[in-house]
């Protein structure tokens, strides 16, 4: 998709499947919408009747958290065919991190979208290549999909790792008071607990200030645009 992108020179681009399950005829409909005044017009799927039930699911449970973690940045169920205007895919073209989730990208760039939904049909020849991918090649890709657009994940450990550090500290005083009233099992027991405790708050602490510069890192290397101009105006 990001090489036919690269040498694409036309006021219109078009992205779909080529064994026919992306409808030639829907491309009527986008052409219709995008008229209105959209940079980009995409296909939300109703119904993927041919697709097995566990890779449905599979699918839902991904476009959900794709959503979430993304802040809603992806639609659920919008596949990669589309129509985009020139400037939209030339904005996309900067874009030139290695894991590419088009989907996201296209969407990432900001530009006023429309959508419409299909029911998609079975493949006119051949089999799919998609039904038969590996499990964990599909997780792979869903992750990959998901966190390169989202830095959710990494806070969550973030601040949860400051919290149970907090939680650790603060269950030393409970604990000193109740060893100075009823005293330790055995010699030295007070000195385990503080110093386990202690070192677990420590270490939680750690991780919660590394998962930030990791996503601060993260976000650096990709190196994105710092902002993609729709359109100007002459004064």
């Amino acid at each position: 998709l990001t090489c036919g992108m690269d040498f694409a020179d036309a006021d219109y681009l078009i992205i779909m499947a080529s064994d026919l399950q992306d409808p030639p005829e829907v491309i009527h409909d986008l052409l219709r919408e995008i008229e209105k005044g959209f940079d980009q017009v995409v296909v939300h799927v109703g119904k993927r009747e041919y697709v097995p039930f566990v890779r449905r699911f599979l699918s839902s449970i991904f476009y959900k958290f794709n959503y979430w973690a993304t802040d809603g940045l992806v639609p659920k169920n919008v596949s990669d065919y589309r129509i985009m205007s020139r400037r939209l895919y030339l904005s996309v073209q900067k874009l030139r991190e290695n894991h590419r989730f088009m989907r996201g990208l296209s969407a990432w760039a900001g530009f006023k979208t429309s959508s419409v939904t299909i029911v998609r049909p079975n493949r006119f020849a051949g089999e799919s290549k998609g039904l038969g991918i590996n499990f964990f090649e599909v997780l792979s890709t869903a992750i990959r999909a998901t966190f390169a657009f989202s830095i959710k994940p990494l806070l969550i450990v973030s601040f949860t790792s400051f919290l149970l550090g907090i939680i650790s500290f603060i269950s030393l005083i409970p604990m000193s008071l109740l060893f100075l009233v009823n005293g330790v099992p055995f010699g030295g027991f007070g000195t385990l607990i503080g110093f386990a405790v202690l070192s677990f708050g420590t270490l939680m602490t750690a991780f919660g200030v590394i998962a930030l510069y990791i996503s601060l890192i993260y976000e650096e290397t990709k190196q994105r645009p710092l902002y993609i101009i729709q359109e100007t105006i002459a004064c």
